[in-house]
């Protein structure tokens, strides 16, 4: 998934409609709602991430030199190395749950 750090006084909105036109190109995004907000203190860090549901009216990406690839999946049809908290994100959305807050 792509995302990057929130820069000083922007919005977690702000900040991933900007992180996707600068990793892979998208416009004409639409941030539908927030799946949830999930905290962790792994590592020594506070590292907050926030997870929102974006429909694009265009599925055309032009990936950018930070991501080493990027392909869109259908949900029924996910890479086998997909990461464990990537695949909880994604049920909870198939679940169609809302404004979570979790601890990671």
């Amino acid at each position: 998934m792509p995302g990057g750090g929130i820069d000083n006084g922007e919005t977690p909105e702000r900040c991933i409609v900007r992180e996707l036109k600068e990793e892979l190109d998208l416009h004409d995004l639409k941030i539908t709602y927030k799946l949830g907000e999930y905290r962790s203190t792994k590592e020594g860090k506070r590292d907050t991430v926030h997870i929102f549901i974006i429909h694009c009216l265009s599925k055309e990406f032009k990936q950018q030199w930070e991501i080493e690839s990027a392909q869109w999946f259908n949900l029924d049809n996910l890479p086998k190395n997909i990461s464990a908290a990537t695949l909880r994100r994604i049920t909870e959305y198939k679940e169609e749950k809302r404004d979570l807050m979790k601890v990671w």
